[in-house]
């Protein structure tokens, strides 16, 4: 059973949603979010704005987007073989040292079935191969989320968040080929 994205959105604003990181090394990092979490952490505050230097960037492209309520760019693709994917830019930036950093982020699996042990593995593999990005899982009550996540340099040049974007809704969509073989996200 799949469910679609906005069902999954308001899920995630749970105080309760948890985020489990597939780590690059072919380990499993867990990284668990509990009750104290701030909801600005899983996504912008109903107020937030867009940031203007990801709609300067995105102008400077062919991609077409929107702005959704929390100030996140929303991106819809279609791929070579004429599926859709949806893909986020979060106006949100985080710090880590002296870098800001931007999440790019698509979803692959939206459902209340949790995900197998060996779809979960084929997560964990994917994400050791890939040479940027990683799997993460995000629960939310019963409801579970598998997103493909890029974390990049806020400041990312036009063609660079070109690239990031296609490839993080290229391997999403892949990877919900072959999770739920259909073209739901």
């Amino acid at each position: 059973m799949v469910i679609h994205v906005s069902a999954m959105t308001e899920c995630l604003k749970r105080p309760s949603a948890s985020i489990v990181r597939f780590g690059v090394t072919g380990m499993l990092g867990v990284l668990l979010l509990g009750p104290s979490i701030s909801l600005s952490q899983i996504g912008a505050s109903k107020s937030a704005s867009a940031d203007p230097r990801v709609r300067r960037a995105l102008q400077q492209t062919d991609l077409k987007y929107d702005v959704d309520k929390d100030g996140d760019y929303k991106l819809h693709f279609t791929t070579e073989d004429n599926r859709t994917q949806l893909v986020f830019i979060e106006s949100k930036t985080e710090q880590w040292g002296n870098m800001e950093i931007r999440v790019v982020r698509a979803a692959a699996y939206i459902g209340k079935v949790k995900l197998t042990r060996t779809k979960l593995e084929s997560l964990l593999r994917d994400t050791a191969r890939r040479k940027s990005g990683a799997w993460e899982l995000v629960e939310a009550g019963d409801t579970q989320m598998a997103q493909f996540t890029v974390k990049m340099s806020a400041d990312c040049d036009p063609d660079g968040l070109k690239t990031v974007v296609w490839g993080v809704a290229r391997t999403a969509d892949a990877m919900e080929k072959e999770l739920t073989n259909s073209d739901d996200l």
